[in-house]
């Protein structure tokens, strides 16, 4: 047995398994969506793309604290990363629901919108990553580099980071 070829099947299985699984996970902001209706909460289509837009301004905001990051040493630019990340997001998320309003039904419905994004995000993901995993160009060898762990250089500290250079 050839341990990588171990791997490459495992990870062919768990994203062909992920491919068919996908219009299920379409499915869970409608059951959310009308569970809440069933429960008399007013999920409405106005807070719902909120909600999604409110995800999309989060996910931009990722990219210019990603740049700073990347001009300072590793450590302090995983620090920045991780310490912002949350908190962007919640900000987002307030402002979000205060212009949605502050109501059950809005907040219900922003949550909706967000997972909805977020959900066709992670698929949109998916199936680029099952694409990619499959080609040997010159360009796709390149973009898996990317992916792949980077080996760390000193002992593992108390919170997982090394000592070393990533």
């Amino acid at each position: 047995m050839n341990p990588s070829t171990d791997l490459k099947q495992l990870q062919d299985h768990h994203i062909r398994l992920s491919q068919l699984m996908s219009p299920l996970y379409l499915l869970i902001p409608l059951v959310f969506w009308a569970f809440f209706n069933y429960q008399g909460v007013g999920v409405t289509v106005k807070p719902v793309l909120l909600g999604a837009a409110g995800w999309i301004i989060a996910l931009a905001l990722r990219g210019p604290v990603s740049l700073l990051a990347a001009r300072m040493p590793a450590e302090k630019g995983r620090l920045l990363l991780v310490s912002s990340s949350g908190p962007l997001e919640e900000l987002v998320r307030l402002v979000t629901l205060l212009i949605a309003g502050l109501t059950i039904g809005s907040a219900a419905s922003v949550g909706i919108g967000w997972a909805a994004i977020e959900i066709v995000y992670t698929l949109v993901s998916l199936f680029a990553v099952a694409s990619l995993s499959k080609r040997t160009d010159e360009k796709a060898m390149q973009a898996k580099a990317c992916w792949r762990p980077k080996a760390r250089t000193g002992p593992i500290r108390p919170g997982g980071l090394s000592s070393g250079s990533s």
